[in-house]
């Protein structure tokens, strides 16, 4: 009798746990990004539309964390969040992340004040002081003699306080960030968009901790050991059957069955530029 009621209580406690649905846990600074996601307590936008439905596809639940940027980075970097969604591979990072396409289109623009030149690429920066988030695509930049601060928790708001302030010349981040919160500002008039200064259409890349307990982590065989690691060429690669890789396939699904460009439309108002598999990844 005690062992079938021993036996009952396995059985039930087994069903139990394969009841309970996996977690994923996305980080993200505290300050909004409109429209990927709102400031925090508030999750909403692109970000958790997205995910969240890409976690259900694949029988998970989505869970949203948010810290100031360095200890979200830190906390990826030990495996207690899984992910951030919008981060860009550097070699430095490339140690402690793995990084995929996070679904969604990427193209930096840079942002000044109105009236000036044309900047149609690094090289006409020179001389200039240019802000962009911690870990922007741009390390190169300093090579041509750009002036390259990363004030912390940088906003769009604060970008363009700084601009208007003559405290920096140049602003870059996406194109479709920009658009949004310019569509809403009022002294537009006084802001110039450079939609050519700094490369096409990318993949955004999402940031996946090497040390989550959602991966696990197989030989690359496409690596090329005599060229330098990037977002693209990476040693190690998702196991197919790990719980990020079947997540990372749900979200490129989304992106085939149009999804993805319908929430982009919802939430830009433009039409999702297209991404297939030949567009390049975003890396510094």
């Amino acid at each position: 009798m005690l062992r079938s009621l021993m036996i009952v209580s396995i059985v039930a406690l087994a069903q139990t746990a394969a009841a309970q649905p996996c977690t994923l846990l996305m980080g993200y600074r505290t300050t909004d990004r409109l429209p990927y996601i709102a400031a925090a307590p508030d999750n909403t936008g692109l970000y958790l539309d997205l995910y969240t439905e890409a976690s259900r596809r694949i029988g998970c639940q989505l869970k949203i964390i948010r810290e100031p940027k360095n200890r979200v980075l830190d906390s990826l970097k030990i495996g207690r969040i899984d992910f951030y969604p919008g981060l860009i591979f550097s070699p430095e990072r490339g140690k402690d992340f793995y990084f995929l396409p996070n679904g969604l289109p990427s193209q930096q623009v840079a942002l000044t004040r109105s009236g000036l030149q044309a900047l149609n690429s690094l090289q006409i920066m020179r001389g200039k002081t240019l802000i962009m988030a911690m870990g922007g695509a741009y390390k190169e930049a300093i090579q041509h003699g750009i002036n390259v601060r990363t004030p912390p928790e940088l906003t769009i708001e604060k970008a363009i306080e700084m601009i208007e302030s003559s405290k920096a010349d140049v602003y870059v981040d996406e194109l479709s960030s920009l658009t949004y919160y310019l569509n809403h500002y009022p002294n537009r008039n006084k802001l110039m968009l450079h939609p050519n200064c700094c490369g096409g259409v990318q993949h955004f890349t999402m940031g996946i901790s090497r040390q989550s307990s959602n991966t696990k982590y197989i030989p690359n065989p496409k690596f090329n050991p005599y060229h330098d690691v990037n977002a693209e060429n990476d040693p190690l690669k998702l196991a197919p059957n790990s719980t990020m890789s079947r997540f990372s396939q749900a979200v490129w699904q989304l992106n085939k069955e149009g999804f993805t460009a319908k929430l982009y439309k919802k939430y830009y108002g433009i039409d999702m530029p297209t991404l297939d598999e030949h567009t390049p990844m975003q890396s510094e």
